[in-house]
């Protein structure tokens, strides 16, 4: 409780002083209940208003100071910052009334897969040597050669996410991915449930 007390303190003197990085993730998955609308307008106004603390009933609140601007964003390295994160589909940000720098997430290219499986092989290759799982080093292309092998599989690797998923499930598979992308999925979940089961029995109670 004490350490819960002073988190709350120091995020509340942090925010007050602008120190503070606030993400906004996903903001088409808001849930059909919530009005979006509503959730828009807290953000504007967040985004308007700087925060004071209110000291007699120990809660932040919003400045009456108007900052029209993205606190002190003339200044790049003054005040809080901000991030929010949807899909592409969707006009999410259209009523958002200040300017926040709008990037896109490219889809992993084809050079870019292959740094990413060849340092990902490299690195299992090093977690083996240290806990000596196997005699031999696995080929840093090998991971690279089965994705492109199997077309349904080469697809999902376009989303840098699932790309990692992939490298997992074959890692945790012996060094083979299953053939169907059906299978894959299963595979996944199959590998995530057993992690949770043995995390839930390794945890103390």
């Amino acid at each position: 409780d004490e350490e819960r007390i002073e988190l709350s303190f120091l995020m509340k003197e942090s925010l007050v002083e602008g120190n503070i990085l606030v993400i906004f993730e996903g903001l088409d998955e808001v849930p059909v209940h919530v009005d979006r609308s509503d959730l828009i307008k807290e953000i504007n106004t967040l985004l308007e208003r700087g925060i004071d603390y209110d000291v007699m009933h120990d809660k932040l609140t919003y400045s009456v100071h108007e900052q029209k601007d993205i606190h002190n964003t003339r200044d790049p390295t003054i005040g809080n910052r901000f991030i929010i994160t949807r899909r592409i589909e969707g006009n999410y940000f259209e009523d958002i009334k200040f300017f926040i720098p709008r990037l896109t997430i490219k889809d992993m290219s084809n050079n870019a897969l292959k740094l990413f499986c060849s340092s990902y092989m490299k690195c299992i290759n090093e977690i083996s040597v240290k806990t000596r799982r196997v005699g031999k080093e696995s080929n840093i292309d090998q991971l690279y050669d089965e994705i492109t092998q199997n077309k349904d599989i080469f697809h999902l690797t376009i989303n840098p996410q699932l790309a990692s998923g992939i490298a997992a499930v074959y890692n945790q598979c012996e060094g083979q991915l299953p053939e169907k992308r059906i299978d894959l999925y299963e595979k996944a979940i199959e590998k995530m449930i057993e992690r949770l089961v043995t995390l839930y029995i390794d945890s103390p109670t």
